[in-house]
């Protein structure tokens, strides 16, 4: 029985060892203020792709061949870039300033090795 157990606990580990609900390391959401600025945000994971999206699916997107990247791979779509610096498990976030009163929102979805998704929720006042 309790060969049974070490087993499944085994098991259990192995799964949530793999599960990419933790966001690989960077934060699910992130907020500017109106002013815009820039914002880095830490990870794990080494990012393959950013894609960055609206809520009805338009989007921005570039992937990286890292072997031959030797500068600061850049994404921008609307009023957010995506800055990735080579060998570094950080992304540069700048948001422009926001003129209107209108709160706004941008994801920024990555794929990362070992299989690794991610999702980042951006907002801005």
């Amino acid at each position: 029985m309790k060969t049974i157990a070490i087993c499944c606990l085994t098991v259990i580990g192995m799964i949530g060892g793999c599960n990419t609900q933790n966001n690989a390391g960077y934060p699910a959401k992130v907020k500017f203020e109106h002013k815009g600025g820039e914002m880095v945000v830490t990870g794990r994971a080494l990012i393959l792709d950013i894609e960055i999206s609206d809520y009805n699916g338009n989007s921005n997107f570039a992937d990286f061949d890292w072997s031959n990247q030797i500068d600061t791979a850049k994404v921008t779509y609307k009023w957010l870039t995506v800055a990735k610096p080579p060998n570094e498990d950080k992304l540069i976030l700048s948001a422009a300033p926001n003129s209107s009163q209108d709160s706004r929102k941008l994801y920024v979805r990555c794929t990362g090795g070992l299989y690794e998704y991610l999702e980042i929720k951006v907002t801005q006042k």
